[in-house]
């Protein structure tokens, strides 16, 4: 297992590669994320209210990769989570919130990530 307090470094001041809000369908959250071998997909598919715990089902995802010189590895079953969005703007496009989530590998690895936190520029459809 890697050193989990250095996830916090791997993924300081990452850009996401893609962020989409679907006010219309009710909530959706995409966003692909990275710095170097190391990311994290989010895909929240619900309805969300502002400043309460989201509850998750198998339509969302949050996953952590790492990239090595073999291949990229997925952590992608959920062992626990907390995901809350706090703030959100639709007339300058912007939502924010807090993550943390602990994820495992098919051979058992764990990774935790620990005080996420998010402000993106989002694409309203």
């Amino acid at each position: 297992m890697e050193n989990p307090t250095e996830c916090g470094e791997w993924l300081s001041g990452c850009d996401p590669i893609t962020t989409r809000h679907g006010v219309e369908r009710e909530g959706t959250l995409e966003v692909e994320g990275g710095d170097g071998p190391h990311g994290i997909y989010m895909y929240l598919y619900k309805k969300f209210s502002l400043d309460a715990p989201v509850i998750l089902d198998s339509y969302d995802d949050l996953i952590y990769y790492k990239s090595t010189d073999i291949g990229i590895t997925e952590y992608t079953k959920r062992i626990e989570y907390d995901f809350i969005f706090t703030e959100r703007n639709l007339e300058e496009g912007w939502i924010e919130g807090e993550f943390d989530f602990t994820v495992s590998n098919n051979e058992g690895d764990t990774v935790e990530i620990t005080d996420g936190y998010f402000k993106l520029t989002i694409d309203v459809y």
